[in-house]
């Protein structure tokens, strides 16, 4: 089964998609609206209101400790 959907998504010439942390909407990295490290990883946004979200209180929504 995972075969069959891994198969679909490269027929449909789909690349790794990530999830924006700030609404979860799946944003495809090529097509992103912006994109900004935090913690030592990448995050991907769907719009530059998501990034500018994200940039205010990033630990909010990349699961770190809240102060």
């Amino acid at each position: 089964m995972i075969a069959q959907v891994m198969q679909h998504s490269e027929r449909q010439g789909k690349v790794h998609e990530f999830k924006d942390p700030v609404c979860g909407m799946d944003v495809d990295p090529s097509t992103a609206a912006g994109n900004t490290e935090y913690g030592g990883k990448t995050y991907h946004f769907c719009s530059k209101s998501c990034r500018v979200k994200f940039q205010a209180d990033p630990a909010s929504f990349a699961g770190g400790p809240k102060s």
